[in-house]
């Protein structure tokens, strides 16, 4: 029987270490570990059994054998987003990382919750190459098909893909960043999960019989919308990511760019290479 959140962290934490760490750690040095008591480690492992969590005992030292999916159970639940979501790109990231999987996720929640500094070894998208670097994560950020990990590098906040961290570390040293942002903050001008760009005032003017539908919908907060004699149209302040340029591109004729320039000269190259290419 689970009497607090803090004992059920705690036997998620057991079988992370354990499942790292197989036929290595007995019921004494587990609680030491923990800062518990061999007893309560006991406790502990009969309730993971009872929750249908394989756990072995040979020579006084622990094995635990987890599935993919008891690995995302664990990892969401220990998040406790309350919605049983899962994480859609956990093959690719338990592919790399194996037994430290659950470790990894449970560690940087700690970090988060701890403001404390950890060290990914990232590969680039651009030219593939390594690199450690020392962050401070925000969150774990569900995008829908994937979930990403925000950390803050260099005073700037960014978003990392999970199935491109190689290794990491966590150094337990404080973060030197006083004003950890939130995701309404990070995602403020953000159209999608992309956090980079400026900041860009534009104008779109769809045509009338769209205004119901769009005078219902919330892009985002700072958005004005009124009818005109030319159709409807909608003002905002929003990052020119490429997210944002596909969802205008998917409107076709349906939309006129009013403002900026640089929108109308993007999707006009966009629109042109697609001609050129199946048009040869």
């Amino acid at each position: 029987m689970i009497k607090s959140i803090d004992e059920l962290q705690r036997q998620i934490e057991i079988v992370a270490f354990v499942f790292e760490h197989p036929d290595k750690y007995s019921e004494i040095e587990l609680a030491e570990h923990f800062f518990t008591s061999d007893t309560s480690i006991r406790r502990d492992m009969k309730a993971l059994r009872e929750m249908g969590i394989v756990i072995h005992s040979r020579k006084h030292a622990y094995r635990i054998e987890l599935t993919q999916e008891q690995v995302n159970q664990l990892i969401t639940t220990y998040f406790a987003f309350g919605n049983n979501e899962t994480i859609k790109n956990l093959p690719l990231v338990f592919e790399k990382f194996q037994k430290k999987t659950l470790t990894f996720f449970i560690k940087t929640i700690k970090a988060i919750r701890e403001k404390t500094i950890m060290e990914i070894e990232y590969r680039s998208a651009k030219n593939g190459r390594l690199q450690w670097r020392s962050v401070t994560p925000v969150t774990f950020y569900n995008a829908g098909k994937t979930h990403y990990l925000i950390a803050i590098h260099h005073e700037t906040p960014k978003m990392f893909t999970l199935e491109r961290i190689n290794a990491f570390r966590f150094t337990g040293q404080p973060s030197t960043i006083k004003n950890v942002p939130s995701l309404g903050e990070l995602f403020k001008y953000s159209w999608g999960s992309y956090t980079g760009g400026a900041i860009t005032k534009v104008r779109l003017l769809f045509h009338d019989n769209m205004e119901q539908y769009m005078s219902e919908k919330f892009w985002v907060e700072n958005q004005e919308v009124k009818h005109t004699v030319d159709g409807f149209e909608v003002t905002m302040q929003v990052k020119l990511s490429n997210e944002f340029i596909a969802w205008i591109m998917g409107w076709g004729k349906a939309v006129q760019i009013l403002e900026p320039k640089e929108l109308v000269e993007n999707v006009l190259n966009r629109a042109n290479a697609i001609i050129e290419k199946y048009s040869r």
